[in-house]
C-alpha cells in the first residue's frame, strides 16, 4: 500500500518473537522510477541527491524512534534495515481501531476527564519524542489506534519532515483540521508546538464532534 514516501506491507511476522509487524519501505513516488532487474529502487534522473538525502532522513527517523521505543503511547519500531538502495522499517502491528472510526461509531461525547484519560498515553509518548528531539507532525485521529476495547491508545503514522510539509518535493501527507498552519508552507519553521496544535485539535474533536454529529 503506497503512502507517498513509502510502501507499507502489513501482516508480516517477526521470526524471533513471532509477533505481528508491518514493514514500511522507503519508496518516494515523486523521486523514484521503480526497481531494476535486481530489485533496487532507482531514483529519477536529476533527483539522485534528493533521493539519497530523504532516504537518509527516513533511516535516521526510524532509528531515532527505535531508540526510544517501546514507550508509553507510541507504536514501537523494532528494526531498521538498509538494502536494495532503500530502507525498511519494521514496526509493531498495533491491533485495534483508529480513533476516527471510534468517534464515528460513538454518538456520546466524553467529558474532559474521560478524554484526558484516553489521550494521556499519547501525550506522554509525544513528550518522549520531544525529549529526543523528534517531532511527529501527523497527530490526528487516523494515526491513533485504540486497543483493548478503547482502553489503550497508541500513536503511529511516523513520517519525515518533507512528507509533512506542503511545498516540498515529496508528495505531502497533511491532515485537514489537524496539521498546523506552519506545515502548509516550506518557509515556516516547525517545532514541538506543531505537535501541540495536533494534540489540541484531536482533543477538541474528541470532546465536541460526536455531539455535533
Amino acid at each position: 500500500m503506497s503512502r507517498g514516501l513509502g510502501d507499507v506491507y502489513k501482516r508480516q511476522v517477526e521470526n524471533t518473537g513471532g509477533v505481528r509487524v508491518m514493514v514500511k519501505e522507503y519508496y518516494p513516488v515523486t523521486l523514484s522510477i521503480g526497481r531494476d532487474e535486481n530489485g533496487l529502487v532507482m531514483p529519477k534522473e536529476g533527483r539522485e541527491v534528493l533521493f539519497k538525502t530523504t532516504r537518509m532522513d527516513f533511516a535516521d527517523l526510524y532509528r531515532s524512534i527505535q531508540r526510544i521505543t517501546p514507550a508509553t503511547g507510541l507504536a514501537a519500531v523494532l528494526d531498521v534495515v538498509e538494502e536494495n538502495n532503500t530502507v525498511y522499517a519494521v514496526l509493531e502491528q498495533v491491533e485495534g481501531e483508529s480513533l476516527s472510526r471510534y468517534l464515528s461509531e460513538h454518538s456520546q461525547n466524553l467529558d474532559p476527564a474521560q478524554a484526558r484519560s484516553l489521550l494521556q498515553p499519547i501525550m506522554e509518548g509525544v513528550a518522549t519524542m520531544h525529549k529526543a528531539g523528534l517531532v511527529h507532525r501527523g497527530i490526528c485521529p487516523d494515526n491513533i489506534i485504540l486497543s483493548s476495547g478503547g482502553a489503550q491508545a497508541r500513536l503511529c503514522g511516523y513520517a519525515t519532515l518533507g512528507l509533512r510539509t506542503a511545498g516540498s518535493e515529496l508528495k505531502s501527507q497533511l491532515y485537514d483540521g489537524y496539521s498546523a498552519p506552519e506545515q502548509y508552507s516550506a518557509a515556516e519553521f516547525e517545532g514541538r508546538y506543531t505537535d501541540v496544535y495536533g494534540l489540541a485539535a484531536v482533543s477538541y474533536t474528541h470532546l465536541t464532534l460526536p455531539t455535533i454529529a
